[in-house]
């Protein structure tokens, strides 16, 4: 389900008007619906939150369908025939605060300085913003 952006949602545009950053202080879950719609069998991670957030935003952050499709995928060290995407990068933990980074591919190879991180609080397991650095498609 798309995410709406109430006034309570902190949204930074770059010169162009798109989208770059948004912050949630009251933090983003998805409903319970969306998780079963996942239809993941192990909990809720950090990183599944995470893949479900920029679905939920893929609107706001303009991202096509096909860009976030295939989170499971890493970048590559090889080209093929994979569009535009974004693929799993890392994750790291600092005490409670999780980022979640996704590389912005394009023929399986990443973008130079593009991608998309999510920050997730990892103790109430609710998103707290997400900031993304996207090169030309």
């Amino acid at each position: 389900m798309a995410i709406e952006l109430t006034p309570d949602v902190k949204v930074r545009r770059d010169a162009s008007g798109k989208v770059r950053q948004l912050s949630h202080p009251r933090q983003y879950r998805p409903a319970s619906a969306e998780l079963f719609s996942l239809d993941i069998s192990t909990p809720l991670t950090l990183r599944t939150l995470a893949e479900q957030y920029l679905r939920d935003t893929a609107a706001v952050f303009d991202f096509a369908p096909e860009e976030t499709a295939n989170f499971a995928a890493t970048a590559g060290i090889s080209l093929t025939n994979a569009g535009v995407e974004l693929r799993f990068k890392e994750e790291k933990a600092v005490g409670t605060g999780v980022t979640v980074a996704y590389d912005q591919t394009v023929y399986g190879l990443p973008i130079w300085d593009a991608g998309v991180t999510v920050r997730v609080d990892g103790k109430q397991m609710g998103v707290t913003g997400a900031h993304k650095q996207i090169g030309s498609s």
